[in-house]
């Protein structure tokens, strides 16, 4: 799994704040998002099965 792009980082942090981007750009921007934390959850899944 590779790292998020500098502009998907941003992205992320903006809807971690609470700042929400205008639609169509908002369903990329929750999209992104929601990718994100699946991938942090299979991270720590991975780290718990490895201990």
């Amino acid at each position: 799994m590779s790292s998020p792009t500098d502009e998907q980082i941003a992205l992320i942090r903006l809807t971690l704040e609470g700042r929400k981007m205008t639609y169509p750009d908002r369903f990329e921007q929750e999209k992104l998002l929601n990718l994100h934390k699946a991938k942090m959850l299979v991270e720590q899944a991975f780290a718990m099965l490895s201990q």
